[in-house]
């Protein structure tokens, strides 16, 4: 896979949008913002951390790899002047690279969306905002369709199988119908 091959341009390769007036890096394609929209932002950005704690079973095992703050969450929300809000979410984790909210006030979010230095959660909401305001559903501005409903996955950290076992059959009770793991290099599985 070529090395420089960033989000943005994956997404542009397969027919990404971009501002009005405007094309996405290499997608040649334009948004059709509708008229009258206003994409303009607010002057606010509104930043919500959550606290949301591990269940008792993944809790030491998020400890030991070293992903236990991840049970901190941010919402994030801006809001444009035709009354549109857009949502995105970010772990603490993550927030190191949360974006620089003075760089997007009073700007048009459809320019901004594709800016990955504004960090995933602010990202995330600019392109919900710019959705809402034209009335499209994201994949519109990110380019074709790909499937009709995007499934929920039960998400456990690494840990021992019997430990998994139990978290798959506590998913499927739910009603789950899809269970992401990881392996990490750091711990045996057969331990």
């Amino acid at each position: 896979m070529n090395s420089n091959l960033t989000r943005r341009r994956l997404l542009a390769l397969g027919g990404g949008v971009a501002a009005a007036g405007a094309t996405a890096p290499g997608s040649g394609h334009a948004l059709a913002v509708a008229p009258g929209i206003n994409g303009v932002l607010d002057t606010t950005v509104e930043r919500i951390t959550l606290n949301v704690p591990f269940r008792d079973l993944p809790a030491p095992h998020m400890h030991r790899s070293r992903a236990d703050n991840w049970k901190h969450v941010e919402i994030c929300k801006v809001h444009l002047r035709c009354g549109v809000a857009g949502f995105g979410e970010n772990i603490q984790y993550f927030l190191e690279n949360s974006g620089d909210d003075s760089k997007v006030v009073g700007r048009n979010a459809a320019e901004l969306m594709w800016d990955d230095s504004h960090g995933t959660g602010l990202q995330q909401a600019l392109f919900d905002a710019v959705a809402r305001a034209n009335d499209v559903p994201i994949h519109r501005l990110l380019g074709r369709q790909v499937r009709e409903r995007a499934f929920m996955s039960w998400w456990d950290i690494d840990m021992p199988g019997e430990d998994w076992l139990t978290e798959c059959r506590l998913a499927l009770d739910q009603g789950y119908t899809d269970f992401k793991t990881k392996a990490r290099p750091w711990f045996d599985l057969d331990q």
